[in-house]
This record gives structure tokens, sequence and C-alpha cells, in this order.
């Protein structure tokens, strides 16, 4: 197995991660990654911390954002690189996105007292970090309140997609995000393609200002890889990896072991205009 020097996808607190941006930093460290994208879910609030604690050395940090999209039923997941975390429409738009995020999880919450589960709604947003929260933290509430063993069987029966207590998300479509990581001075990728099933929409998004599609991501199997680099070849989209690592691993860690070579980082700044 190539040494991974790049993972382009991972974590923190200020999201739905389990480590704080310097302990990410750490653990990055300690796996030999010599570059650490930080890439919270709707928003930016934990690249300052990264920053500061990353101090020049090894690993080197690349300011990063997952933007959750929608377009109708399909929902795809944005990565967006060196952005500049204070540009004031990305600000804006951020905190847009964290009152949607609150209003959809109170209508979850509404709707499962309908099926006789009753949660205090505070108790639930005491489980964010960073008051940025989404349905894990519901379902942490559900275990905690004893309703369901355990947050699979919250998402199986209620929370997931089509299920009882589900809302639609209501967030940027995929052009709207690839324009708001464009103006932040960002390079866009598609995360986890062969998850979402973008496919269809990939022409387009790339007309938009998309540049990169993940292809190396645990929840890939060898064959979707191998599917991933074809599209990505067929569309001229350049492939980016990552280990999407949350820190809620048992065990082995999985920060090291998904990525980007070296070679195929520079690839990635080539394209970027950063190298």
């Amino acid at each position: 197995m190539s040494q991974i020097y790049a993972d382009l996808h991972t974590h923190s607190c200020f999201s739905d991660g389990q480590t704080t941006p310097e302990e990410l930093l750490l653990r990055a460290g300690f796996a030999g990654l010599s570059i650490i994208a930080l890439t919270d879910h709707d928003t930016v609030d934990g690249l300052q911390p990264l920053v500061a604690a990353a101090s020049g050395e090894t690993p080197q940090v690349v300011p990063g954002v997952e933007l959750s999209c929608t377009e109708g039923k399909q929902e795809i997941h944005l990565l967006g690189y060196w952005i500049d975390p204070e540009e004031k429409n990305l600000r804006s738009e951020l905190q847009r996105i964290r009152q949607a995020r609150v209003t959809r999880a109170e209508r979850i919450v509404d709707r499962l007292r309908d099926h006789q589960i009753v949660l205090d709604f505070d108790e639930v947003m005491g489980l964010t970090r960073n008051g940025l929260v989404g349905r894990p933290h519901i379902a942490e509430a559900m275990v905690r309140g004893g309703h369901v063993p355990d947050h699979h069987t919250a998402f199986r029966l209620y929370l997931g997609d089509g299920k009882r207590a589900a809302v639609p998300k209501e967030f940027l479509t995929p052009a709207e995000g690839i324009g708001l990581i464009r103006r932040a001075g960002g390079w866009v990728s598609v995360a986890h393609p062969a998850v979402t099933k973008p496919d269809a929409l990939l022409p387009r998004l790339k007309i938009e200002g998309l540049g990169g599609l993940e292809v190396w991501h645990p929840k890939h199997t060898t064959r979707e890889i191998e599917q991933c680099l074809a599209t990505s070849r067929s569309l001229d989209l350049v492939p980016t990896g990552g280990s999407d690592y949350h820190g809620l691993e048992a065990g082995a860690t999985i920060l090291g072991h998904y990525g980007l070579t070296e070679e195929r980082y520079q690839h990635v700044l080539l394209a970027a205009g950063r190298a």
C-alpha cells in the first residue's frame, strides 16, 4: 500500500466529529500524514483553532468545509478546499444553514412525539458541541431516553430518509454550493459519490465549476473506486480522497489509511491553482 500523504476529508467536534481540532491534528501527525483538511459539515468554526495549533508544522492544514446540498430528492455533499472562512457570503449562508438545521430538528422532534417518543429539545441541543444540530444528536437523545437501543435503530425506524419522523432537508442546491465555495476562493470536489449516487448531475456540475470527485473513501468498495476513477477520467475531474474521519472508530484509527499519495495530491494542487 502506498503511503497516504494527504487526508482531504475529516471532521471535528465543531460539527459531528468526536475530537477537537487540536486533537485531530495530533492524531493526523501520529498517523504520518503531511496534509490534513478539516471539512466540518456546514461550519468553518473549527478552522481557526486548527490553524493556530498547526503553526506551520507538519501536518500542514488545508482549510475546508463540507456543504450539505439537495437537488430534488437527491442529496449531494460538496467538499470545499482552500476557502476563506471569513468570506462574508460564506459566513452568512452557513448561519442560514445553521438555523435551517435547528428548524428541521424541531420538526423531527415534533414528529417523534406523534409516535409517543417525547424528547426535550433543549437536551438535544445540549448534545451539540457548536449548536450545529443534526439527526445523530436526535438519535443520541433517543438512546439516552431509552426509546431505542442504539443509533442504528433510531435511523432504521424513525430518522432515516422516508422513515416515520423523517423531515426532508431544504438546503443549498449543488450549483449554489459550488458558487458559494468558489466565491470564497475555494476548489470543489463531490464527497463519497458511490454513496450519494450523483452521476447524472455531474456533467452539469462540472460546467458550474466542479473540479474533483472523491474516489478514495472508507465506504467505497474496490469496484466502486474503479468506477469513480472511470467517471473522473470521462468528465476530466481530479480524483480526491480522505478518511471521512469522525473519531468514532473503536480500536485502530482510519487516519493514514484513506486519502492521497503525494503524487495524487500534487495533481489536486495543480487543478486548484495551488501548485
